[in-house]
């Protein structure tokens, strides 16, 4: 090297070691089947899935659904129940705030015979089965319709306190989420089902505002100062509710959970420039729901958005709503489940995407190839039970025909040019049955859109980098096979699969200064480098970053720009 060269190097370190430093990526791994959630929603009211014999204050035979429903929901391999046990400001539960429901016994303050608690016996009964239960509550609403007004129990916190209470324009009776005292009636009656049972968590579905107009302009006028729009007042409401909840659902235990299944679309990029590409309802404006907020604002440990539309629907497609809300919780301590209409599944016209089945098996797919995404829940029951087709796919998507599984799905090495990958992966079979012929698939994306390319030919286990890969994200997917039965694929990384060129630390795509000052500042101890950083950083494979490697890549950049 010239000294001409070499006093610029020495003016290239002194000018650029007050550059910031790079982000760095950390080992993540993908979302494999055995892990994730799956959630079954058990509806009470109107008796939708239980009591599945209709209503009835008979303890044997309520006793009796509960365990065929355990069953089938075991049986289908799934680890979680949403049971209803607040459909309508009442309770399927012995409750000091809220009367019995009349879902339950077919009157509202009716009991079930010999002193039968269904909450309780759910609760027992999904534990032996290794199933959660959480409580599903609905907030607001007090009567699903205007007739049930007049049949309000004495105990009703609707009629011991009505100025709680809003007559909605359709007729039926809500608690007025703008009085604090509503909100707080809310809170303590979750505060009675966790206090006194050992539930796993507390659920709330889409159900907030009604949609139309809503008769709280005078509470709007007393407590509304602070706002010029009843909508971001309302928006308010809620938001004081749920987070409200949350705070009382952790102080009791934190190990419970608190999550809600709002409607598949906060809000269109039409009506926000922040919402989902689609043309729906929108529970921002609708519901004054700000689902996005309160994943963004910590106040849930999970959000289950219903997704209720088929893959390749234009007003609101399936595939582009999941990326939205991976999206959304990418980077918080959120867990995202999809909500699966499994209710449309089965439908008889053979040019109906909901025909057959196929639809959800494509949807779970989704679900399982995409980050961030940990499970899904399907509504509902009495779909999955009647519906054998239907039933059959659960059982084999959940690994309950006796399929083999793998588990931890990952790749090992680096994604650097010139390095070798390997598929990482515990297999596992319940019928003990050998691993033989497991198929390995790898493949690369665009990081801007994301659309995974299967590399042809690539089909052993490992996968040498490329230079055509770079700037690209990687991903393996594994299929787990033995003689007798083929599992499912699941993908995986190491949460650092973006292909990049020896040399390049800071990712940019280039190789220049910015990469020396950076291994020299890592030399020095100043800053830390993650793993696929370090590997990229010993330029001259030496096992380690030293100042030899910081000079080549000087060098490197001085003669291509002289």
């Amino acid at each position: 090297m010239t000294e001409r060269k070499r006093i610029i190097n020495r003016i290239i370190l002194t000018v650029l070691l007050a550059f910031p430093v790079i982000n760095v990526c950390s080992p993540a791994l993908a979302v494999y089947a055995q892990q994730e959630f799956r959630g079954m929603w058990v509806a009470t009211v109107y008796a939708i899935d239980y009591p599945s014999s209709g209503y009835t204050a008979d303890d044997q035979a309520l006793r009796a659904d509960a365990l065929k429903l355990l069953d089938d929901a075991k049986d289908m391999g799934f680890n979680a129940v949403f049971l209803q046990v607040r459909p309508s400001g009442d309770a399927f539960y012995k409750s000091k705030i809220f009367p019995w429901s009349k879902y339950l016994t077919g009157v509202q303050g009716k009991s079930p015979d010999n002193g039968f608690d269904p909450l309780a016996f759910f609760v027992d009964e999904a534990h032996k089965r290794g199933i959660e239960l959480h409580a599903w509550v609905n907030p607001y609403r007090v009567t699903a319709s205007p007739a049930d007004n007049s049949l309000l129990h004495k105990s009703s916190p609707a009629l011991l306190q009505p100025g709680l209470t809003v007559t909605h324009t359709d007729g039926r009776i809500y608690f007025n989420p703008g009085e604090s005292e509503a909100r707080q009636l809310i809170i303590d009656g979750i505060k009675e089902i966790i206090d006194n049972y050992d539930v796993d968590g507390i659920h709330m579905d889409d159900y907030f505002y009604p949609e139309g107009d809503f008769n709280d302009e005078d509470a709007f006028a007393k407590y509304g100062s602070g706002f010029t729009d009843i909508g971001d007042w309302r928006r308010n409401n809620n938001d004081l509710l749920i987070s409200g909840i949350y705070g009382k659902v952790h102080e009791k235990d934190k190990g419970l959970s608190f999550g809600v299944s709002p409607g598949g679309i906060w809000a269109n990029k039409s009506s926000n420039s922040l919402g989902s590409d689609t043309n729906g309802s929108q529970t921002y404006y609708k519901g004054y729901a700000d689902t996005r907020g309160w994943v963004k604002k910590g106040y849930l440990d999970y959000i289950l958005p219903q997704i209720y539309w088929n893959i390749g629907y234009v007003a609101a497609d399936y595939a582009k709503l999941v990326d939205w809300w991976a999206d959304v919780a990418q980077g918080t301590n959120v867990k995202l489940y999809i909500g699966q209409a499994a209710y449309k599944a089965g439908n008889t016209d053979i040019t109906s995407p909901w025909y057959g089945v196929s639809e959800i098996e494509r949807q779970v797919n989704i679900n399982r190839n995409t980050n961030n995404v940990s499970g899904y829940s399907m509504y509902t029951y009495n779909y999955l039970r009647d519906n054998h087709e239907l039933n059959s796919l659960v059982r084999l998507l959940n690994g309950t025909y006796g399929i083999p599984s793998v588990s931890g799905a990952a790749f090992s090495g680096e994604a650097v040019e010139g390095h070798l990958l390997t598929a990482s992966y515990i297999y596992s079979d319940p019928l003990n049955r050998p691993e033989e012929n497991t198929v390995f698939e790898w493949y690369i994306a665009d990081k801007k859109s994301a659309d995974y390319k299967l590399l042809q030919g690539e089909q052993s286990r490992t996968l040498l980098v490329k230079k055509e890969y770079l700037g690209k994200d990687i991903r393996v997917k594994i299929t787990p096979k033995n003689k007798e039965a083929q599992g499912i694929g699941v993908f995986g990384d190491n949460g650092c699969n973006t292909a990049i060129a020896a040399g390049d630390v800071t990712r940019d795509g280039a190789l220049d200064h910015k990469d020396a000052l950076l291994l020299l500042q890592y030399t020095a101890g100043l800053v830390k480098l993650d793993f696929q950083q370090k590997s990229a950083g010993d330029y001259n494979n030496s096992n380690g970053i030293n100042t030899a490697d910081v000079k080549l890549i000087l060098d490197y950049s001085i003669d291509i720009k002289h």
